[in-house]
């Protein structure tokens, strides 16, 4: 699936894009308010930036800093932010495996950009994994801890790592509905087979991330015990 509608999957995964898609369709969704965006990294030396704020590059993953209490270089921003531009995610990613072509074209169709994004603090990772509409498991990560929870709410074991963990009760987020909802929603509205939405959470609120399509460039080994519970679900 991954290689089908990459275009449409494009638009979805560019962090810019996605924040004005929200703002048109979904305008009681939190998210992390866009600051300033630009192509020309250097054009940082030319704005205010705030105490607190979070840098990153609008195509692809895990390419951010966070930066606190004023506490950065603005040339090693730059230097940064050069490096974040000059990455062709969709053809040349991290996890790329060149031996086997695991691309991730949908990237190739975001627009590179530099974004300055708000720091919402006191906030951990929340993701909805999903095919077909349904919920597969929630992963809830955070300072020392990493919950997988079927729909139900349970402890699921759905990669080899899970097997020797013990099962935990976790409180529900208050708006657990709402984050199902919305997932389950913009399912029937575009039809995607498969997404992880991602989300950062507190006590009081939720924010949406992005949309992923694909997760870790779709190479996770789950357990034989996962695939046999949703096998109908990936035919």
């Amino acid at each position: 699936d991954k290689y089908n509608r990459v275009k449409e999957k494009g638009y979805f995964s560019d962090k810019i894009k996605i924040k004005e898609y929200l703002s048109e369709n979904y305008p009681h969704i939190n998210y992390a308010k866009l600051l300033y965006q630009t192509s020309d990294a250097k054009s940082l030396k030319n704005i205010s930036l705030p105490e607190n704020f979070v840098l990153k590059n609008s195509s692809g993953s895990r390419m951010f800093q966070i930066v606190k209490d004023g506490n950065y270089d603005i040339n090693k921003l730059i230097e940064k932010s050069k490096y974040f531009l000059s990455i062709d995610y969709g053809n040349n990613s991290y996890r790329k495996i060149p031996f086997f072509n695991l691309k991730e074209p949908q990237y190739s169709y975001n627009q590179r950009k530099i974004l300055i994004e708000e720091y919402i603090p006191d906030t951990e990772e929340f993701r909805v994994i999903l095919a077909k509409g349904e919920i597969l498991f929630y992963e809830w990560l955070g300072d020392k801890k990493e919950y997988r929870l079927d729909k139900e709410w349970k402890n699921i074991k759905v990669y080899p790592e899970d097997k020797n963990k013990k099962n935990k009760e976790i409180e529900k987020p208050k708006y657990l509905e709402q984050i199902n909802d919305f997932c389950k929603d913009f399912y029937q509205q575009h039809k995607f087979n498969y997404t992880r939405m991602d989300f950062l959470i507190n006590q009081e609120d939720f924010y949406f991330g992005e949309v992923t399509f694909t997760p870790d460039n779709c190479r996770k080994t789950t357990l034989d015990s996962f695939n046999k519970k949703f096998k109908h679900l990936f035919q």
